[in-house]
């Protein structure tokens, strides 16, 4: 799923996604279903997450080891980046 993500384009800034999900190495985290329906799921202090993966749509659009940025396909994130 990475090295997929790796080549493809920026998402459109006119897409908007039915459903958001983020994932770490131990499952699901959070997620959200056509921006009205949310749900999470509990850890403890101790599960540390080593990365945060956003897939929209079943799409990797983001994805963080520790505090890296290594994928990036939404515009929005791009320019809030540049404005730090």
């Amino acid at each position: 799923m990475l090295h997929s993500a790796l080549h493809k384009p920026l998402l459109d800034t006119t897409y908007c996604p039915e459903v958001i999900e983020v994932f770490d190495q131990h499952g699901l985290l959070a997620g959200r279903v056509h921006g009205c329906f949310s749900y999470e799921c509990s850890r403890t202090f101790q599960s540390e997450s080593e990365f945060i993966a956003w897939l929209f749509d079943g799409e990797l659009a983001v994805f963080y080891v520790g505090s890296e940025l290594v994928i990036n396909r939404i515009q929005i994130l791009e320019r809030v980046s540049r404005e730090w």
